[in-house]
Parts: structure tokens; sequence; C-alpha cells
């Protein structure tokens, strides 16, 4: 039987997501397609209803893009436990013996091990992050789990910071309220986190002004479309360790082939390399 997911989102044309998911199906054996749903400038999109079709045709799952990762949250039925306060998932599976659907973010999970794969177990220490929507939530729990001392929370939308913040009572939480505040920060911490659209190749500035970059240990940012952001580039020329959108993009991946598939591939360097030249 073919398994058959998606990925749901906006400006998703460039995605390789598909192709890693069935390049890792053919790896083991398994019968799987899965193919984009780009629903850019769609303004009558609803996302429960793609959902349904997706349910009603013998999809087994999907995968949840910008924007809708936080909508995603509201339709799940059931989640892993570790994810009961996250507010957002990229990893949806339909129960077809019922009207459940399952929910996780990879995204958590993937960051988890990038960090830990570039950085080893060394905590994050003090961390300024831009961006507290679908993929900045989970990256937020990300950092957490990891043992971060400080989680400064800065967006445009200074409520989706604050309830960020409110999420995440277990660890230290400062919400930056202005950008001027955001700029001013940015020297003193150890690590630099972009969550935000900024950096993709439809919006190519960076969040993080040049000038910012430097004093800190290591940064993190989410964009992949380029590999090498504006961002990237200051940083990889400040000589900090960088986790790139690269390294959360495989391991994220990966943790959605498992979910799907109930079966683990491991990453090692022969995989990267093979995926890199994709993107």
């Amino acid at each position: 039987m073919t398994i058959q997911l998606a990925l749901i989102g906006e400006k998703i044309s460039r995605s390789r997501m598909p192709k890693l998911q069935m390049y890792l199906a053919q790896m083991r054996g398994i019968d799987l397609h899965y193919e984009l749903i780009d629903v850019d400038g769609q303004s009558d999109f609803v996302l429960a209803d793609a959902l349904h079709r997706l349910k009603e045709l013998g999809y087994h799952g999907a995968n949840i893009t910008q924007p809708f990762k936080q909508q995603a949250w509201q339709l799940v039925h059931a989640s892993q436990p570790s994810d009961n306060q996250l507010g957002a998932y990229n990893t949806l599976t339909f129960n077809h013996t019922n009207s459940g659907l399952f929910g996780t973010s990879t995204d958590r999970s993937g960051f988890v091990s990038a960090y830990q794969r570039r950085l080893g177990y060394h905590p994050p220490g003090r961390v300024l992050l831009a961006g507290a929507g679908g993929v900045g939530r989970s990256i937020a729990f990300g950092l957490a789990e990891l043992g971060v001392d400080l989680l400064c929370i800065y967006d445009s939308h200074l409520a989706q910071a604050e309830d960020l913040a409110a999420t995440l009572p277990h660890i230290s939480c400062l919400v930056v309220r202005s950008e001027e505040e955001f700029i001013s920060l940015a020297p003193h911490v150890d690590g630099l986190v972009n969550c935000t659209p900024k950096g993709m190749y439809y919006l190519p500035e960076s969040v993080f002004p040049c000038s910012a970059i430097g004093t800190q240990q290591w940064v993190f940012d989410a964009v992949y479309t380029p590999l090498e952001t504006e961002f990237i580039k200051h940083s990889q020329r400040a000589g900090l360790a960088i986790i790139s959108g690269f390294d959360l993009w495989i391991h994220q991946g990966l943790d959605a082939f498992e979910v799907f598939t109930d079966t683990r591939v491991e990453v090692s360097d022969e995989l990267m390399n093979e995926t890199l030249h994709w993107l």
C-alpha cells in the first residue's frame, strides 16, 4: 500500500521535502508518494477543509509549514505529552478508524538534534530569539529542553511574544518590547536565533543587523532557501558556530519520516552530503 503524504504551506514551490521523504522511503523499501500543496495567493484557503479532503482521499498525513503551524495546533485531537503546551504543529497524521488527528512538532525535536550535532551538549546560554510564530515556538521549546539560561523573545507582534513567554514558565524569559531593545540586546547574548521569514529568497534581508553580530558564540537560522542567508554570511565572517536551516530541515525531515512510517533513518555524513546538493 502506498503511503500518501503532502506538504501544505505558502511559497513552498522550492521545497525539497518531497524529494527527501521519497528518497528515505526508497532507502527503506517503502512505497511512498509525497506532494506539495502550495496555497500562495489562495485567500479562501481553509486548512481544516484541506485536511478533511486529504483524509477522505486516503492520505496518511501531512507536513504543515508557514503560515499554518499554529492553525494546525487548533485542529489536533491527540499529541505527544512533550508537545502539550507547544501551540504549533508541523507534522500531522490521520486516524482512519475515527475522526482523530495526531500532531507533533518535528521542528522541536529536529532542532534539538541539529543543535547537539553541531554544538554537542554545551548549553545554549542566553539566547535572543526573533520570531515567536509557528517555528519560533518549536525552537523555543527546543531551547528549553537544551537548558537555555535566558530566552529573550522578540516578535513584531508583541502579543505573540508575550503568549510564547507565558507558555514557558519553567525557564527564564524576557519579552523584548521594541526593535531598539532587540538590537541593543543582541551583542550581550550567547546565541542569536532567526525564526522569521527574513532571509528567504523573497525577503532577503537579515533580521539581525551586521553591526550586532560577532560577540556571540553561536547562531541559528531557520531559513534554508537560500542556504547562505545574509545572517549566516555575517555570522560566518565573525567566526561564530553555525546551525543552519539545512541542519533543521534534514533532522526534522528524518523525524517526520519516522512519524509517518514507523521507520528510523539515522543522520550520517553521507546522507547530509547527498541531500545538501539538492538545495
